[in-house]
């Protein structure tokens, strides 16, 4: 009997921005957020229809209007309405969210329990936060036809987050799931664990990291803290944080995407001002089971997140914007025997994938049918 592939699919930072749509001068898109929410969603969803499971980066406050924040030297502190944007998660697909990040606790631990909550009742899966460190680190665990797959969501460990604004869970405390930017840290921990008691698991790492300046490229710490999530027995890093895409990296035992950036984040930006790629990605990982062992592929489809190019309407790249972030995406991971990604184009557009095995569980089992330009 073959088992049908399923899907899951992987969306990055995600606001509808109440916070940022109420102070621009135009009332617009201010507008379209009270009374067309969903057609902010509009041009990506061929890109997230047809999935097993949906995942994104939720960086907000689900409160109406809370004050004050946790700290007022924070800046850029987000919230959305509440209803408003769980129906409009619901009504797009999303299964689970990750709140390990810069912005969950922007309002502090008394909002933070009711949106777990409100989410929770949804039924919408809560990861990366949670009302103690164990609550927050546990990982969503998905039982899928193929095996188990789990997802651990964690935000890395900044002095200022810690000290200033007590962003992070503790033994007694609510807060977001943390994690140190070395080699070894609780991250590795965990996902040794999981290794060892589910050897044939999949194991996806979803992190929000990449220092206090956005828009720049993975620093050296990542890159460290990326090694030792793959020693410790990860299959694949999507990353989030930067707000636009960063560097892929294809090694022999594990696929590593720095950032895939934003999915709906309904802020101005400051592309300009960093002279940044106004790209990010959206990632379907499609999933089967082959003599023993996972098969699949993982598609990346680049979309235009910079607001002020797209009007508040993030949309698939065309060809010549999809060849510029393939260009930039590739950079450094092309080699004579190991050419890592290529460009293609399917029904739902133009997409990136790695052309040899996604990991060490896919290492006999590569699916590699697809039509290369």
């Amino acid at each position: 009997m073959i088992t049908p592939e399923i899907t899951i699919v992987f969306g990055g930072d995600t606001s509808l921005g109440d916070a940022y749509l109420s102070k621009l001068k135009s009332g617009e898109h201010l507008q379209r957020l009270k009374f067309r929410p969903l057609s902010f969603f509009d041009a990506l969803e061929p890109l997230i229809t047809d999935k097993y499971r949906l995942i994104v980066n939720l960086e907000t406050v689900l409160s109406d209007g809370p004050k004050p924040p946790i700290n007022e030297k924070k800046q850029y502190c987000g919230w959305d309405t509440a209803e408003r944007t769980i129906n409009a998660l619901k009504s797009i697909g999303v299964d689970a969210v990750s709140l390990a990040n810069n912005h969950t606790m922007d309002f502090g631990s008394a909002n933070l329990t009711p949106m777990i909550s409100l989410l929770k009742t949804a039924d919408v899966h809560v990861l990366g936060a949670g009302e103690n460190i164990t609550e927050a680190s546990e990982p969503w665990k998905i039982r899928s036809p193929h095996g188990s797959i789990y997802v651990i969501a964690a935000f890395e460990l900044r002095r200022q987050y810690k000290d200033l604004y007590s962003f992070y869970a503790g033994n007694r405390k609510p807060g977001v799931n943390y994690f140190k930017l070395r080699r070894r840290n609780r991250l590795s921990a965990a996902i040794s664990l999981i290794r060892r008691t589910d050897p044939n698991a999949l194991i996806i790492v979803f992190p929000h990291w990449g220092g206090a300046v956005n828009y720049g490229p993975p620093t050296e710490r990542m890159l460290d803290a990326n090694e030792g999530f793959f020693e410790a027995g990860a299959d694949l890093v999507l990353g989030h944080g930067s707000h636009n895409v960063q560097p892929c990296f294809a090694s022999p035992i594990g696929t590593t995407v720095f950032s895939i950036g934003n999915f709906v984040f309904n802020s101005p930006g400051r592309y300009r001002m960093y002279n940044a790629s106004p790209y990010s990605l959206i990632g379907r990982l499609s999933l089967g089971r082959s003599h023993g062992g996972w098969t699949g592929r993982l598609k990346l489809y680049p979309i235009v997140s910079d607001n002020q190019k797209t009007g508040y309407q993030p949309r698939p790249v065309q060809e010549k914007e999809a060849l510029e972030v393939f260009q930039f995406l590739s950079v450094g991971e092309k080699h004579d025997s190991d050419r890592g990604f290529e460009l293609q184009r399917d029904e739902r557009g133009w997409y990136i994938v790695r052309t040899t095995p996604l990991s060490r569980q896919f290492a006999h089992h590569s699916d590699s049918t697809d039509r290369l330009l």
